[in-house]
């Protein structure tokens, strides 16, 4: 539940939120905008493991323009968190 900043703050490893991420990190490539999953998104709106990935991003405040993973084609930032609206009480 830590984070670690490299490549001059270029590079922002986290580690992910959530049951279903425990034990994965997720990288922020802040000048891109760009937010790399561990492990792989799987794209059924009602995955836990995607579902995790949006509140993370969220949790970690950040408003990617790409969301990519392992065995996923590059996903649209924007469109990948409408598909996993926040579950936390607002």
């Amino acid at each position: 539940n830590d984070s670690l900043r490299l490549g001059g703050n270029g590079l922002t490893v986290h580690a992910m939120q959530g049951y279903s991420t425990e034990g994965a990190i997720g990288v922020w490539v802040g000048p891109d905008r760009f937010f790399w999953a561990g492990d792989y998104i799987q794209g059924d709106a009602t995955s836990p493991y995607a579902r995790d990935v949006a509140e993370s991003i969220r949790a970690f405040g950040l408003n990617p323009v790409k969301v990519g993973a392992q065995h996923v084609p590059l996903l649209d930032g924007p469109d990948f968190m409408r598909r996993f609206p926040s579950m936390r009480p607002q």
